[in-house]
């Protein structure tokens, strides 16, 4: 930076990057943000909304819920092993400044934790598929970089 100017921190560059994005996006086109833990901000998320886009967060097991005619708890209180996929309306990220939205839970009993998810669509299922889609991808890029075709060298 020239002049004493500060960088703008991780939440500022991924800001600047979903403008970068939304600018080539051609007119009329739908998109889905797919965020992991690491970027599930609620800055992220509004300016995704105020893009006309639709999201599905990943959210961490302390992240404060509200369930429309609830009482708030943490993200990881909203299932167990084993059990249903449940959504719920919700607010969520109480420190952050709560987003409204669905927050979405899914353990299937082969897994060792939870997907917990932020969605600002009410079909719970839909959100885990479209976060399938994201961990099918993760998957992907960790074969060609250090199982198959060692990118990382």
């Amino acid at each position: 930076r020239h002049g004493g100017e500060q960088a703008p921190g991780l939440p500022g560059l991924v800001g600047a990057l979903l403008d970068q994005v939304a600018a080539g996006i051609p007119e009329g086109r739908g998109v889905f943000l797919l965020l992991d833990r690491g970027l599930a901000w609620p800055e992220a998320i509004r300016q995704a909304r105020g893009l006309g886009w639709k999201v599905v967060a990943r959210l961490q097991g302390q992240t404060r819920v509200i369930p429309a005619g609830g009482e708030e708890r943490r993200a990881d209180e909203l299932v167990t092993r084993g059990g249903r996929t449940r959504a719920c309306e919700a607010d969520v990220f109480k420190d952050a400044g709560w987003v409204h939205g669905w927050a979405v839970a899914c353990w299937p009993a082969r897994c060792e934790e939870p997907w917990l998810l932020y969605s600002d669509e009410p079909d719970g299922r839909r959100a885990v598929r479209m976060y399938a889609c994201r961990m099918r991808i993760e998957e992907q890029f960790r074969d060609l970089k250090s199982h198959g075709l060692d990118w990382q060298e």
